[in-house]
This record gives C-alpha cells, sequence and structure tokens, in this order.
C-alpha cells in the first residue's frame, strides 16, 4: 500500500535523541564536496522579522545538478528508496510537507504531517536557548560558574562555567548509561560530581550528554520547576509550538510515531512509552535529547528564531556563535546546541539526533532563506545527507557548490 501524503498545514499556531550525536551527519556532505573554510558571523540576528507562512506546496524548483529533477519529484522518490517519516522544508515564504511511511507498522497507521516524532540531541539547541532565555530576564549569565545555580557540587565541577557546558568543553564524560536508567536528579549530580574530568574545562571541545542535563539542572533550580514546564512557556508557546515537548502537548489527535530497529524491524515503541519518570526522562535523557516535535513545530521554531519573541539579537548571536571547533581540521564550529558549518558563502547551521531507532535532523540557511527538517522513525545512514541534498534541490545546487573550490 503506499503511505506518501502531501499535506501542507498552515503554520500559525491553532491553538491556546537522544544525544548519541558527536559528527553532524552533514559532515560526511562537506568532506565529499571539499574541505570547509572559516566564514564570518552568523546572520540569524539580523531579522527581525516573522515570514509569513502560505500554504502553497512548492513544485518549481529546478536543480541542474539533479538530472532536472524538481523538488516535488525529488521529494517523491525519495518513498521509492524506503524513509518512513516527515519532511518540512521552508523556502521563503512557501512550505512544502511530506509524510513517508508507516508510523506504526502493527497497526498499519500511516505517517501524516501531525505525525509526532523523537528529535533526539536538536533537544539541546531547546536548552541552549532556555539558558539564553534565562540570561535575558538577567537570572544568570552564560560565563557564571556552575556552582553558583546548582548547589553541592565540589569546588572542581563548581568552576566549570555555563557556557563550557554549552560548548561541551567542560571536560565531563559523555554519559553515565542508558537513557531510560532511572536515575534522578539527586543522583544524578551525585554522579557528577564523584566523576572525575577527563580534561580541564575549557582545554578542549568533547560531546557531552551530561552536560546538557546539567544545564536542565540549573534550569530547574533557577526557575524552581520542572525543565519541560520553564521550555513551554519561555520558548514553545511564544513560538506557537504546542505539540513540542516530553509530556505536556496534547497528543490525542495526534499519532506518535514508533520507532523501530532499521535492521531487523524490531519494534522499539513510542518514546514516551519507555521507562520514564513522572515528569519525563530521567536524567541519563532529561536536557540533552528525547523531545517530540512534528515538522510544522519544528518550522515554527525556525520562524521564531528569524524574528525576537524568544530570543533577542543579542541572545542569538551568542545561540549561533561557533564558540570552539567540533571538528578542527574543516573548521566546524559549535554554538549553544548547533554544529555550525562553515561554507564559501553563509554558514550553514544545523543539528540531529539519534537513539538508533529514531533520527532527525534540522538544518538552516538564513542568508537563503531556507531550512529543512526531517523526521524518521528508524534510523538509516542513507538518511545521514538527506537535509543537504533536499536543501541543494532547494537552491538549485548551490549549495554544493559553497563547498566547492575550498582548502
Amino acid at each position: 500500500m503506499k503511505r506518501f501524503v502531501d499535506i501542507t498545514p498552515p503554520l500559525p499556531a491553532q491553538r491556546t535523541g537522544f544525544g548519541y550525536l558527536s559528527v553532524p551527519p552533514l559532515l560526511a556532505f562537506a568532506l565529499a564536496v571539499g574541505a570547509c573554510s572559516s566564514s564570518g558571523a552568523d546572520s540569524a540576528t539580523t531579522s527581525n522579522e516573522t515570514p509569513v507562512v502560505t500554504t502553497e506546496t512548492s513544485t518549481a524548483i529546478t536543480d541542474p545538478a539533479s538530472d532536472g529533477d524538481d523538488l516535488d519529484t525529488y521529494l517523491t522518490d525519495i518513498e521509492t528508496g524506503g524513509f518512513s517519516g516527515v519532511i518540512a522544508v521552508r523556502d521563503g515564504d512557501v512550505i512544502t510537507t511530506r509524510a513517508y511511511g508507516v508510523a506504526d507498522r502493527e497497526n498499519d497507521v500511516p505517517v501524516d504531517a501531525e505525525t509526532v516524532f523523537d528529535i533526539g540531541s536538536i533537544t539541546k539547541q531547546f536548552t541552549g536557548a532556555a539558558i539564553l532565555r534565562l540570561e535575558m530576564d538577567g537570572l544568570l549569565s552564560v560565563n557564571d560558574p556552575l556552582g553558583d545555580h546548582v548547589p553541592g557540587l565540589p569546588d572542581d565541577k563548581g568552576a566549570i562555567t555555563l557556557h563550557q557546558l554549552l560548548t561541551h568543553t567542560a571536560g565531563l564524560p559523555h554519559g553515565f548509561g542508558p537513557d531510560d536508567q532511572p536515575i534522578g536528579r539527586s543522583e544524578f549530580l551525585t554522579l557528577v560530581a564523584a566523576t572525575p574530568l577527563a580534561s580541564d574545562p575549557g582545554e578542549r571541545y568533547e560531546y557531552s550528554n551530561v552536560g546538557y542535563a546539567l544545564l536542565a539542572a540549573v534550569i530547574e533550580f533557577e526557575t524552581g520547576g520542572p525543565y519541560e514546564e520553564y521550555l513551554r512557556t519561555a520558548l514553545f508557546e511564544p513560538a506557537g509550538m504546542f505539540d513540542t515537548g516530553y509530556l505536556l502537548p496534547d497528543w490525542d489527535d495526534h499519532t506518535i510515531a514508533v520507532g523501530y530497529d532499521h535492521a531487523s524491524g524490531a519494534r522499539f515503541g513510542r518514546p514516551n512509552e519507555q521507562l520514564w519518570d513522572v515528569d519525563g526522562p530521567y536524567w541519563n535523557l532529561l536536557g540533552n535529547g528525547g523531545i517530540l516535535s512534528t515538522g510544522a513545530d519544528m518550522l515554527r521554531w525556525d520562524a521564531a528564531l528569524l524574528g525576537e519573541q524568544v530570543l533577542d539579537a543579542t541572545a542569538k548571536s551568542k545561540f549561533f556563535a561557533p564558540h570552539v571547533l567540533d571538528v578542527p581540521e574543516v573548521g566546524i564550529g559549535y554554538g549553544y546546541g548547533w554544529a555550525i558549518i562553515p561554507t564559501t558563502g553563509a554558514p550553514l547551521i544545523t543539528h540531529d539526533g539519534s537513539n538508533g531507532f529514531f533520527y532527525a535532523d534540522f538544518l538552516r540557511l538564513v542568508d537563503h532563506d531556507v531550512a529543512v527538517f526531517i523526521a524518521a522513525n528508524s534510523d538509516r545512514d542513507e538518511d545521514g545527507d538527506l537535509t543537504a541534498d533536499i536543501a541543494n534541490h532547494v537552491l538549485d545546487g548551490a549549495l554544493e557548490a559553497m563547498f566547492e573550490g575550498d582548502d
């Protein structure tokens, strides 16, 4: 049975990973077409207007580098390769949303435009934005030591700055165990306190889910409430994102996708069917991964970042700055929950996430007014470059050209 839907819902609000990423999947694309050069400041801070979104589906964008196929044909052909998930593309004011495959194989439920997916480590950008929002409100500074906001830590951990946590330069380990290990905040902080640092804070980049879970703890100590509750009130509601979160959204009219092992087809289940605490995931996952969302909500997030309803220009300049080098040999930087990939033009801003069953990727080319989001309920290697391929089609082959000829 064919499982393909072309639905483009309006983006205005209609109601009042798991964290195992080490290198962005687009790096493979970047290396395939040439090493990257350095780039200037991110331009996401230059636009303060939220675009007017139409419901027209784009069908006339042609990529001369792809045998003349237009975007519509390319997106249609994706299904023949076995992709199961959702693709949402913004090209200026034109939104294209496609749904493919089956969200629940056992019950033969197709993916549609409102299907909810686990977006993995894309969660980190929400944590980073929440910290910047607290800074905007005068409750903290990204230069503060962790010990100013999380009590009871030993001196070596307490001296780590929030900036070092945000940029994976705190010297903390990748993680403490499985995502669903029943570990509460107090036990998690005890583990942090007892674990030796792998390097001196600020010495080097080393991707750490622990660091972003600590940032979630900072948010809870500063706000006096749950992490998800603050994200909902400070970020999601202002952006019109009512279908994003762990437990707070009302998903009664939505299908939450079931995750599957790509190799064996074994059922992993829905994210919220896993072993979670009463207010969401346990602390090996909280703040660094596992948030659920839809394609439409992620484009609402993109629109909010173009304006200032969530973060002001100063906050966004920190959000998207390549503070440290993630992949020094090709100049790929890391901001506050984003990889910043330099090109011959404006930087490509991206982050992905996966837990081995779900995969999601989010790419933004702000200077070209393009954003691409994909989410899948099986994690296939061949989907790793999909966002870049789609963006290249939207830009008539210009994305590939932005990497060619670099040293």
